[in-house]
């Protein structure tokens, strides 16, 4: 009986993964399949099959077309602000946030200073991000001579604006050119020029590694 409830827990946390995968596929006119989708996570075909039949029964994904469903899409958005609080705003197990993204949305406002229109912000960067958001690192983690593509930037209106000012939009491919073990600031390349970030700051800017 234990051993089923994990399971069925586990299949539970999957969805919104595997609906984030098919997306990107379909996005690049790919046509998403169960094995295509278990290499991509390295989870058992079987697993994904079982995740899939379940995303079909909760109207989640549309069987013949594998085309998200208003709610798979509302779910996706879900997991992806919950992952965002929980792993960057709060980096704690006591603070895991559950609810819908309106919930959240009305928390960031009452607890974490964000405006409506910072909220709105994140929730666009969230909406429109291709691929899965576990796939995002903070700049403050990424090695020396690496390229990186900015995806998002947690902060107020203030916040977000100085970044701008410095060329860190979403979108912008940023090389690391110094980021020491010990502490000190984190030195990226962006649009031509040398910029010098604290970490707080790097840890707050999420970013997609390119590959090699």
């Amino acid at each position: 009986m234990i051993i089923v409830f994990f399971r069925n827990r586990r299949i539970k946390r999957l969805i919104p993964c595997i609906l984030e995968i098919i997306l990107a596929l379909k996005n690049r006119g790919i046509p998403p399949n169960v094995n295509i989708i278990s290499k991509r996570l390295g989870v058992n075909p079987q697993i994904v099959k079982r995740a899939l039949d379940e995303a079909f029964s909760e109207n989640l994904l549309l069987k013949d077309s594998w085309e998200l469903t208003d709610s798979g899409r509302s779910l996706i958005l879900k997991h992806r602000g919950k992952f965002i609080h929980d792993k960057f705003m709060h980096k704690s197990p006591i603070f895991k946030f559950s609810g819908t993204f309106n919930n959240l949305s009305s928390h960031l406002k009452s607890n974490h200073g964000f405006s409506s229109n910072d909220v709105a912000s994140i929730k666009d960067s969230l909406s429109s991000l291709q691929g899965r958001i576990e796939e995002l690192m903070p700049l403050s983690k990424i090695p020396p001579k690496s390229k990186c593509v900015v995806v998002l930037t947690i902060g107020g209106y203030g916040f977000v604006r100085r970044l701008a000012d410095m060329g860190l939009t979403p979108g912008v491919e940023v090389l690391v050119e110094r980021n020491a073990p010990f502490g000190g600031p984190i030195i990226v390349q962006v649009r031509g020029s040398s910029v010098a970030l604290g970490r707080g700051v790097a840890s707050k800017i999420l970013v997609r590694l390119l590959e090699a």
